[in-house]
Parts: C-alpha cells; sequence; structure tokens
C-alpha cells in the first residue's frame, strides 16, 4: 500500500556537503532540516540541523518556518523518504527545497561530525557555561550540609512544571527558566540552591541569576536531578517538597533596569511598537515569541507563539529552525525577553530584539499567507470513542495507536498496535483489515495518518478526540511494559521510565562533559557561539 497526497515526482535541488557550509558562510536565511525519526535523529546528525520528522513534517513545518521562499535543506538517508519530504513542503507552498548529497551519510563522508542526542546546540552552550566563572556548584552528597547550614535557603528547580511534578530535590520548588525575576524579592539575598534534570538549564539559570541579578550567593547542584540519583538518592514528589512561597506580580524596577542595561550592553537591540507594527503588516518573514513564563495559555488577543524563555532557549533549534531571521521576544515585563535574548545570542541567533512598551495583543498579526499550509481533508469517518471502540472489537478491524513510543508505554487503548505514521503502510499491507481505527495522543499526526490510508483506498476511521477521549471510557486504556518490543522512533531524555536508567543516566553526564572537545570547529557553527563564555575560558 502506498498512498501520499504530496506532489509527485518534485524538482528539487541538490546540495553538496561543501556547498552547504558556503551557503551558511554568507548569512543568509536558511534551515537544515533533518526528517528521520527522532530516534534516528538522535543516534548521530549534523550539529546545527532542526529535527522535523517525516511523520510529524507538515504540522510542524507550518508552525516552525515562517516563510515560503527560504532555503530548507533537507537530510534524510531514504530517498524515497526525501521525495516523500519535499513533496509534501512543495505542497505547502515551500518553493526553495533543496536535498543534502548523501544526507547525514553523505556529511560524514566529507570529514564532519555528526552527535547523538537532542539540543545539542543548548547543551554544548551550557558545557561553556558550566565550565566558566559564573557557576558555583556543590555535589549531590554535600548537599545536606549545606541545606542544614542555611535555614533561608531557597532550592528551585528551574525544569518546566510538568518535569518539576514528576520528581524533585527535598524542599524544592517551582521556578521554571527565566521566572526568578519575579521571585528573588522574596529571597532578600538570602542563598539559592538551583537545579534541573542534568546540566545545561540548571548552569544557565545559575550564571543568569549571577549576571543580570549581581548575586554571589547562587549554587548549582552538579549534574542535577541526574547526579543526585547516581549518588544513589531519591527524588521526592513537588507534594511532599517546600510549598510555593507565591510570585509577585512583577519584579522590581531596579532589577529590570539591570537585566535591560547587561542585555544592551551585550548586543541584544530594541524595537518599538511602530517597528514591530511595520514588520507584521508587512508580512515580514520573522519569528515572534512572547517568553513570559507567568501564564501558560495565551491571553485573549494573543498571537506571537508562546515558549517560556529557558525553554525557548533549551530547545532553539527545534523551535527557531531558520538561522539569520529576525527574532522578537515580548514578555510581561519582567526582563524574561532580555534575558532569554541575550542566551538567544550566545547560541548565535544574531538578528534578535526585544519589543519594549508593547505586547503582541497590541498588533494585529502578520498574515498567515507567509506560512506553509497543509490540508487533511477526506473521508475519513470520525467516531466517538465508544463506537471506536465497538467498531475496534469487529475481527476483520484494526486499532493502531501513531502516538511516538513513550506516549504509547504510558497509555494507550486496549488492544490497540502500536506504530509510526511511515510505518503505517507496511502494517496494513501485513494484514488486510477491512478498516483501520486511527488514535494517537497528537489529532494533528492521527488524521494525517489517517488521511495517508484513504489516500490509498483503506476504509478508515478516526477516534474524536483521540486518546485523551479514549481514556475517559473506564477500563479501556493500558500502559505499555517498557519491555515490550515496540517500534523506536522516539529519543527519550536519560531519565525516561525505561531499563537501565542509570546506565543511561550515567553515560549521558559522560558525553556532556565532552561536548565541548566533540563540537570543536563545526562547519556550520553560527558566528558568536557562546562569544562571552569562550573568552572566560
Amino acid at each position: 500500500m502506498s498512498g501520499d497526497r504530496s506532489v509527485k515526482d518534485p524538482l528539487f535541488a541538490e546540495i553538496s556537503a561543501r556547498e552547504l557550509v558556503a551557503l551558511a558562510g554568507t548569512g543568509a536565511p536558511h534551515a537544515v532540516i533533518d526528517t528521520r525519526e527522532q530516534a534516528v535523529f538522535g543516534a548521530g546528525h549534523m550539529l546545527y540541523a532542526s529535527n522535523m520528522p517525516l511523520s510529524r513534517l507538515e504540522l510542524l513545518a507550518s508552525d516552525r518556518i515562517p516563510c515560503l521562499d527560504v532555503p530548507l535543506i533537507l537530510v534524510d538517508a531514504d530517498p524515497s523518504r526525501t521525495e516523500l519530504a519535499a513533496g509534501r513542503l512543495a505542497a505547502m507552498g515551500f518553493t526553495d527545497i533543496r536535498v543534502l548529497a548523501g544526507g547525514a551519510s553523505g556529511w560524514q563522508e566529507e570529514g564532519y561530525r555528526l552527535h547523538i542526542g537532542t539540543n545539542v546546540p543548548s547543551k554544548l552552550l551550557g558545557e561553556y557555561v558550566a565550565h566558566s566563572g559564573d557557576v558555583k556548584l556543590i555535589r549531590p552528597e554535600e548537599f545536606p550540609d549545606f541545606v542544614a547550614a542555611r535555614p533561608d535557603l531557597a532550592i528551585w528547580d528551574c525544569r518546566p512544571r510538568g518535569e518539576f511534578e514528576a520528581g524533585t530535590l527535598p524542599g524544592a520548588e517551582n521556578v521554571p527558566g527565566t521566572s526568578w525575576t519575579s521571585r528573588l524579592g522574596t529571597q532578600n539575598d538570602n542563598p539559592i540552591i538551583v537545579t534541573c534534570a542534568g546540566r545545561t538549564r540548571g548552569a544557565i539559570a545559575v550564571a543568569s541569576i549571577a549576571r543580570f541579578a549581581g548575586l554571589e550567593n547562587v549554587t548549582w547542584v552538579e549534574d542535577g536531578l541526574a547526579g543526585w540519583t547516581l549518588s544513589g538518592r531519591e527524588t521526592v514528589a513537588p507534594s511532599s517538597s517546600a510549598p510555593s512561597k507565591g510570585e509577585p506580580a512583577r519584579a522590581s524596577g531596579k532589577l529590570r533596569d539591570r537585566i535591560r542595561a547587561m542585555a544592551l550592553s551585550a548586543g541584544v537591540t530594541t524595537v518599538e511598537a511602530s517597528e514591530v507594527q511595520d514588520l507584521c503588516a508587512q508580512d515580514a518573514c520573522a519569528y515572534y515569541f512572547n517568553v513570559s513564563t507567568k501564564t501558560e495559555a495565551a491571553p485573549k488577543g494573543a498571537w506571537a507563539r508562546r515558549v517560556a524563555g529557558g525553554q525557548l532557549v533549551q530547545t532553539a533549534d527545534d523551535v527557531i529552525p531558520v538561522r539569520n531571521l529576525p527574532v522578537i521576544l515580548f514578555d510581561d515585563r519582567d526582563g524574561e525577553a532580555f534575558i532569554a535574548a541575550f542566551w538567544l545570542l550566545q547560541l548565535g541567533y544574531h538578528r534578535v530584539s526585544v519589543a519594549e512598551g508593547c505586547s503582541d495583543q497590541d498588533f494585529v498579526p502578520p498574515p498567515k499567507a507567509g506560512a506553509g499550509t497543509y490540508s487533511v481533508e477526506t473521508s475519513t469517518a470520525l467516531l466517538d470513542p465508544i463506537a471506536a471502540r465497538n467498531l475496534a472489537n469487529k475481527s476483520d478491524s484494526m486499532l493502531v495507536d501513531v502516538s511516538s513510543r513513550m506516549q504509547y508505554l504510558a497509555s494507550h487503548p486496549k488492544g490497540a498496535l502500536h506504530c509510526n505514521r511511515t510505518s503505517l503502510g507496511k502494517l496494513v499491507d501485513a494484514n488486510r483489515p477491512a478498516v483501520v481505527v486511527i488514535t494517537g495522543h497528537d489529532l494533528g499526526v492521527a488524521r494525517l495518518a489517517a488521511a495517508d490510508l484513504v489516500e490509498a483506498g483503506q476504509k478508515t476511521a478516526l477516534v474524536a478526540g483521540g486518546n485523551r477521549a479514549w481514556a475517559e471510557i473506564p477500563d479501556e486504556t493500558d500502559a505499555g511494559d517498557p519491555t515490550t518490543p515496540v517500534e523506536i522512533d522516539d529519543y527519550p531524555p536519560p531519565d525516561a521510565p525505561l531499563p537501565d536508567k542509570n546506565e543511561r543516566l550515567r553515560a549521558y553526564i559522560e558525553w556532556e562533559l565532552a561536548l565541548i572537545e566533540l563540537s570543536q570547529d563545526d562547519p556550520l557553527e553560527p558566528p558568536g557561539f557562546a562569544r562571552d563564555f569562550r573568552q572566560i575560558l
């Protein structure tokens, strides 16, 4: 079975590794898009490539590539997947699609290095920061005595709320990313300990507080919760940790002014409301983010993409795949945008600006014509979960969950097979069901998968509301056994609930410690990467 709504036999230019290096050296906007599934990408990829797996390509491209004419350099190992990816992007309206000759292997054959992991540029920056004089640290075994000797100490976990709730240090409260700007007032210069999952976010958070607030009493727990676990200690649920002390409505004016001045001196620029309005009116190709950590949901009228400042820095290669475009940051006027902009500069995003005295709610958003669009209009039957279950229970039906592996293992409908969207045709060909019932955690992926089958002539139904809606049926949801063989399509973090967790944590820390040496002389490294911290080193 083969079905796909892409343009057939798309025309695209091939580009060699040397030509890509030359293109990057011009400073022109471009994006290197690795379309392999995350598991393959994580096992070895170009350092400054952005992963947009073929199974989710339309969703990610429409969300992350803000204009149609920017050069997109596709990387894959399989020419048939490259053709599918190029066709799907062409169908969305992208006009400059190029393919890296030989894919990642071709890059390596030219003498360039491949890297394991995800969000590697941000982790590389984190290593430069961790090795600089900006970061004081304590080891996990020193933590109990350190805390006991400082009754006014605050313990801050700088990860997003969802990660924090899965387990943290004893006594920690959640102060994610750049939100510390509105928390310092509760500390009255008392000492602070910061932790994260591993090294990057904790080191950057401590360096941020030390630099922008001028504090010397902020300390990082070396290797974060990974180091804590490897030292034989257990994390605790937030309910048994110290309760949050609340969050003031605003950072102090003095702190905001200091953050702004330091960011400007480092090269961050500002844009006034009139300049933002002109960019929006012209539909200029640019990225717009609101980086405030205070509210997860966008207020009415807000349109800039909401990515908390700390996570924007941590995942910049994902959410800002096109290099050398303007990046405009908004916040709630607590200084978070200036801090995030400083770190984006360190990552080599040299056209980053903070919108001053305005919010994205003040403007008419740019027209949508500048971004790629896709259609999933099909004849797929949309069934409520009960009707879908009844259909799936028929002997000639097949229930398929197109979630990622880790999502499937965490929760899936009883009896559902796991399959990545890109492998779905092979699964159907092998089983020949009368009807395929599609579900998943991500409704966008489920709709795309169902549309692929309908295009190929397969009778298909889609679960309305996906796995979340299905979970409301009593006793109809299972959790997977991590040892169960399922398609490995993702690259989970080292602390994921999989076998050999400690071995994976240890290997991860060893890899991070070697990252500076492993990443020397990468030909795509943007000018100015980690410039402030390399000078220190």
